[in-house]
This record gives C-alpha cells, structure tokens and sequence, in this order.
C-alpha cells in the first residue's frame, strides 16, 4: 500500500532533492548497493538513502556499509521519508513478496520518489531467484523456473 509519507524523520534532504540516490528495498542486493556506492570513487559527492519499510535491520544494514559511510548514508522507513524528498536516482531492489501489488509498488516508488527533471535515472531490478539452482550453468529467460512457495 501507498505510504501516506510526511512523518517525523532524521534525514537532511537537501543533498537528495538534488543530488542523491535513493535505494528502496535494501535486503542482500540493496544493501550491497549502497555499500558500492558509499565506496565508489565516482559516487564519493552523493549521498545514498536506503529506504525500507521497518527500523529492523538498520543497524545491519549500516554495519555491512560501513562506519565510514556514515556522513553519506541515510537510512529512513517509507513512512517516514519527507512528503517533498525527491532524488536524482532511484533503484528500486525491493522483491514482490513485500507487496500486495507489486506493480503499484513499483509505480508509487517511480512516482513519489524520482525527480525525472534533474537528469538521472529510475533503475528497476528483478531477482533470478525464480530460476531453479543449477551448477553454474547460464540462465535464459528460457531456462525452467522453480515454485514460488518452495524457493521464495
């Protein structure tokens, strides 16, 4: 469901409504995104907000980032991202099994998130985790999948 966003939150949002990169979903592949960034040369100007749906695993998320990140990373709920913050870039990693609607999800996150205006970009990803677990072989959008419920 849509956040009603506008709660009380901690983040700065200047550096986002002109420069930042937002990573919504930040599991495996968001956190490990944000700790690239964080370390990337080319990214060193930008700050990076990861934004989830609960405080639960922040102190996770911050410790695989670093404690170097901390002047650049922020970590903020949807709920609790200001109603106004728009960033540059946003990837969207969050997995549909997070969401009733996942499209709308995808949607809202495009919507309310992304200022297209500033030149940047939305990236979508998408998980192979559908695909059965082989021995190394190359997966193709041919290739068999496997059941949700037995390989979430």
């Amino acid at each position: 469901a849509a956040s009603a966003r506008g709660g009380a939150s901690s983040l700065t949002m200047s550096a986002a409504a002109t420069d930042g990169i937002a990573v919504v979903g930040c599991g495996v592949l968001g956190t490990s995104l944000c700790r690239q960034l964080i370390e990337n040369p080319r990214f060193g100007s930008r700050s990076v907000t990861g934004i989830t749906k609960t405080t639960s695993k922040h102190e996770q998320i911050k410790s695989t980032v670093g404690e170097d990140a901390s002047s650049r990373l922020q970590l903020s709920t949807a709920e609790d991202v200001p109603s106004d913050a728009k960033f540059k870039d946003v990837v969207f990693c969050a997995p549909p099994s997070g969401f009733d609607d996942y499209p709308a999800a995808v949607r809202n996150a495009l919507e309310t998130y992304w200022d297209k205006g500033l030149g940047g970009c939305f990236v979508f990803t998408s998980s192979g985790g559908i695909y059965g677990q082989g021995d190394g072989e190359t997966v193709t959008e041919t290739s068999p999948t496997t059941d949700p419920a037995t390989n979430p």
